[in-house]
């Protein structure tokens, strides 16, 4: 399932309670057109990945001190995190088969 962070605190919260899981964070802001458009490709995946990931959605207009710390510059920004590490970033909008690929890696991955 998809969770959206309120502030900081959640966030450090979310990464402590889900530090076995992969996680998949989704930087957003309001007036993103293509970030709108991604939304449902993201919930669905939630659901369909729930067991094996942690998608958490942030709205960099509401969280600037994690859009500094993660270096956010636009929207979208994907990272993928596993054991706390990023191992990968995107700053575009994927396809559902391209961030089902990505998914798929880290789940997979040692």
């Amino acid at each position: 399932m998809m969770t959206t962070l309120d502030d900081v605190k959640d966030f450090e919260s979310e990464l402590q309670k889900f530090r076995h899981k992969p996680i998949l964070l989704d930087f957003h802001e309001e007036e993103c057109k293509s970030c709108k458009l991604f939304l449902p490709t993201l919930k669905k995946l939630s659901k369909e990945y729930k067991k094996e990931i942690k998608i958490i959605n942030i709205d960099v207009d509401y969280n600037e001190e994690l859009a500094s710390r993660f270096r956010v510059k636009k929207t979208p920004y994907l990272l993928f995190i596993k054991n706390r590490e990023i191992i990968y970033k995107m700053t575009k909008t994927p396809s559902e088969e391209e961030l089902r690929s990505h998914l798929e890696f880290m789940i997979n991955s040692k």
